[in-house]
């Protein structure tokens, strides 16, 4: 199953990519079924959320050290 590897190589820009990993992406997409674009997506979604929930946390770390007694300007 080339599924993991897909996501993997989806990580980094194409033009980073040798020929064997290139080979190994198009194998993948000439097979794919719906259900696979589907999970490919889903996964990079999920990915994205993922660091949109991490920024913010690092954006609530700043505020509170900027203002540790709770004196924010909000």
């Amino acid at each position: 199953m080339l599924g993991p590897v897909v996501i993997e190589l989806a990580e980094r820009d194409w033009s980073a990519l040798d020929a064997g990993e290139r080979s190994a992406f198009r194998a993948w997409l000439e097979d794919a079924q719906p259900a696979d674009l589907h999970l490919l997506l889903h996964e990079a979604r999920r990915r994205w959320r993922r660091r949109l929930r991490s920024s913010s946390q690092t954006l609530a770390a700043q505020r509170e050290l900027a203002a540790p007694d709770g004196d924010d300007d909000r």
